[in-house]
């Protein structure tokens, strides 16, 4: 607990939207500062048509957890379940997006995210396997 403001993760609803599309966008501009390629503009219309669909839909593509100190949503993370028969490994969980903002960094946000998704992992079924891949700019 920092500043007496209790930060708590939870599953990411439909009601989350706006705070998700609001962490995506200082991602995205946070990936801009870092990158030396030029990135598609961010598009919030586009986005927000696209995780509706994607994330809440009949078919979802993803889930996630937020973060928030608060009332103010301060990191996010999203996943997607697969399957990996080689050695046994079973059901797996492969981490697609973690962000946590700037002034909330240091205050173990992004371990707490990573920590619900591990355990998400294991009601599964998974036991040992939780992928992360980063892209290379």
């Amino acid at each position: 607990m920092i500043d007496d403001v209790k930060i708590y993760i939870k599953p990411i609803r439909k009601i989350d939207i706006n705070d998700l599309l609001r962490l995506e966008a200082e991602f995205d501009g946070y990936l801009k500062r870092l990158s030396k390629k030029s990135r598609k503009p961010f598009s919030l219309k586009r986005q927000a048509k696209r995780i509706l669909k994607d994330g809440f839909g009949k078919n979802r593509a993803f889930q996630g957890f937020i973060a928030k100190k608060g009332n103010e949503a301060v990191g996010y993370i999203l996943y997607h379940t697969g399957y990996d028969p080689d050695e046994m490994q079973g059901r797996v969980l492969y981490i697609i997006d973690l962000f946590v903002t700037d002034r909330s960094r240091g205050l173990g946000v992004g371990s707490r995210l990573m920590k619900a998704v591990a355990a998400e992992c294991r009601k599964i079924g998974g036991h040992r396997y939780l992928f992360w891949s980063v892209a290379k700019e």
